[in-house]
């Protein structure tokens, strides 16, 4: 029976024809800080394919696209099951194109250019809109896969302007797009079968930046206007708003859960918000020290994931909550970077299920982060890094069949120099495959005790339960049980076994515990504790103080002969015993005739001595 899920992954790049492309075998690179899974490179000719990797060698790079004038800044969605990539960009010679996920790295149809372009993709439904911002373009289309000829287009008249960030829910029954009058920026929901009005609401101010949130059952709509937030409620014939949120800054990132409950937005701080049936009451802050707030995005299972960068741009950090909880689930920290290149994830997407968790980052000049990242949403596991030659700006991820399917594009170089050309990658998570057992799971020796680690990739899991065998007892039932709660986090695992004793000989087992409940058990990792090697100690007597009967205690480190002597404060020698005693630990009874007072009793043996001072009482 299946219980776990491994992953393999078959990456569709697209590169500029004069570089090479980085994908091929993965494998763990253990470093000082931690062991991390990195990808070999590969050298790709120019618009060539490479061969067949064997099943060792996840992801698969199978085809190459460029655009050289095109950057592919503002979004990258599925659409129609995840059959599609639409993808739109920014000072380009093409504003839009649509790639079938599984084609040959061709896409299927383009569109006109415009100074931005904003893309959207039905889940459920062949449906993809896109929005033209800037430039002789100012409108907002929706299209078939099948043609480059839109439904329908709609454009703005009176002086309105199409802001560009558009949206569909899943069932792409609207298309919600961000209007300008020039003072006000309206909200207005488009009929997806013929583009007509359904509905529009105003609010004052001018929109800057951010995401056009809605939400997977069109029921919220949510994005930002200068510092205020709009929570808009829609019922499928109008729109309601529900509250607007004074942030107290026009740079907070943004997000809604799927079901309108909560509301989250941070910059030096996240504020986590919650619908009270009024208004939306502040839960809790959240604070990362040194960190800003850049990105916030939900899955449909309880979390929320926030992106952070260090204000220097040397580190990026993503934190996951399961709300209402306060406390971190999982934190990642991006590996620290030196150079002037500013790292930042530019945005993340997760699926509903919270499994696949992507992220899409501008990269550094130390080529230590991928600039695609994948995750395991539940966990913090790192499944995956794509390392590219540029910057990536934006990312989706999707559910088609029994894959998941996963997105990024960007710029062919970093964000921070300047030049043109764009890149766009799909990757498909194959985890259909069975787990036979971690990656590495080893027990070893360290002092007085033994550190137990494992690492791999793994799908569904909920934590692992660890189990130590002593020396000599049955399979099963010697078994103890080490951890309290499950163990969790993200590769590689790590646990200190200190309750052991030098010379026993252990085993360890790790059993995998599955979201669903079901368990399998791997090892054993063996190992034996060297015998300690016992040191040269003289210990207090006891008792003390002591009317005349008294024990004294020592440690040899080998056995033979020693004398112990107690003088008083003059240094005469009052009491002697001299004798051949064991190696390790040793106990004298001694019964000392002695006047009330303070004595001092030393020990010496095979060049060793030490002394402590005793008490006899009347």
């Amino acid at each position: 029976m299946k219980k776990f899920k491994a992953l393999t992954a078959a990456c569709f790049i697209c590169y500029a024809t004069n570089a090479a492309a980085t994908a091929g075998k993965s494998w763990l690179e253990v470093t000082a800080d931690g062991i991390f899974t990195r990808t070999e490179a590969y050298d790709l000719p120019s618009g060539g394919t490479l061969p067949q990797p064997n099943v060792d060698a996840p992801p698969e790079v199978l085809w190459t696209h460029n655009e050289p004038n095109t950057i592919y800044q503002t979004t990258a969605r599925f659409g129609h099951g995840g059959r599609y990539i639409f993808a739109g960009s920014y000072l380009n010679d093409c504003g839009a194109q649509l790639f079938p996920t599984t084609g040959s790295g061709n896409f299927d149809w383009e569109l006109e250019a415009g100074t931005s372009v904003y893309t959207a993709g039905a889940r459920d439904k062949d449906a993809f809109c896109a929005g033209f911002a800037g430039g002789a373009a100012n409108d907002v289309k929706l299209f078939r896969s099948a043609s480059s000829t839109p439904v329908w287009t709609h454009t703005p008249s009176g002086g309105e302007t199409v802001l560009g960030p558009v949206g569909m829910p899943a069932d792409g029954s609207f298309v919600a797009a961000l209007i300008s009058t020039g003072s006000d920026t309206k909200l207005r929901v488009l009929k997806a079968d013929n583009g007509s009005t359904i509905d529009e609401k105003a609010v004052t101010g001018t929109f800057q930046r951010g995401p056009l949130v809605v939400t997977p059952d069109g029921k919220f709509i949510l994005f930002r206007v200068n510092a205020m937030l709009h929570v808009f409620g829609f019922n499928g014939t109008s729109l309601t708003l529900r509250e607007s949120v004074d942030t107290g800054s026009s740079t907070d990132c943004h997000g809604l859960s799927h079901d309108g409950l909560y509301l989250v937005h941070g910059f030096t701080t996240t504020t986590v918000r919650r619908w009270n049936g009024s208004t939306y009451e502040v839960l809790f802050v959240h604070n990362e020290p040194g960190v800003y707030s850049c990105r916030v995005v939900f899955d449909g299972a309880g979390h929320v994931y926030n992106a952070w960068y260090r204000t220097d741009f040397k580190q990026a950090r993503i934190v996951c909550h399961t709300l209402p909880s306060s406390t971190p689930t999982w934190t990642f920290n991006y590996k620290i970077v030196t150079g002037s290149y500013q790292d930042i994830i530019n945005e993340m997407a997760v699926t509903a299920d919270g499994k696949y968790l992507v992220a899409a980052s501008l990269g550094n000049q130390d080529d230590l982060n991928p600039e695609i990242e994948i995750f395991n949403g539940l966990t913090g596991e790192y499944l995956l890094g794509v390392n590219t030659p540029g910057s990536m700006a934006c990312c989706d991820v999707t559910v088609s069949g029994d894959n998941v399917y996963a997105t990024a594009a960007g710029k062919h170089i970093h964000f921070n120099t300047s030049g043109r050309g764009g890149d766009i990658y799909a990757i498909r998570l194959d985890d259909d495959v069975p787990v036979t057992g971690p990656d590495g799971f080893v027990a070893r020796s360290a002092s007085d005790a033994v550190r137990v680690s494992w690492w791999g990739k793994w799908q569904g899991l909920a934590g692992f339960n660890l189990y130590r065998e002593g020396a000599g007892t049955a399979a099963d039932a010697g078994r103890v049980k080490l951890n309290a709660r499950l163990v969790t986090g993200r590769s590689p695992y790590r646990y200190v076994d200190e309750n052991v004793s030098p010379g026993e000989t252990y085993k360890y087992w790790l059993e995998a515990v599955a979201l669903n409940g079901e368990r399998e058990t791997f090892g054993p990792a063996e190992v034996r504790l060297a015998t300690k090697a016992a040191a040269f100690a003289l210990y207090q007597n006891a008792p003390n103080p002591t009317r005349g009967n008294t024990t004294f205690a020592f440690s040899l480190p080998q056995g033979g002969a020693a004398v112990l002597a107690v003088y008083d404060l003059a240094g005469r020698e009052v009491w002697r015993h001299e004798g051949i005693f064991a190696e390790g630990k040793n106990e004298l009874a001694a019964t000392l005739e002695l006047a009330p007072g303070v004595y001092v009793y030393r020990l010496d043996a095979a060049g060793n001595g030490a002394a402590k001072k005793m008490v006899v009482a009347r």
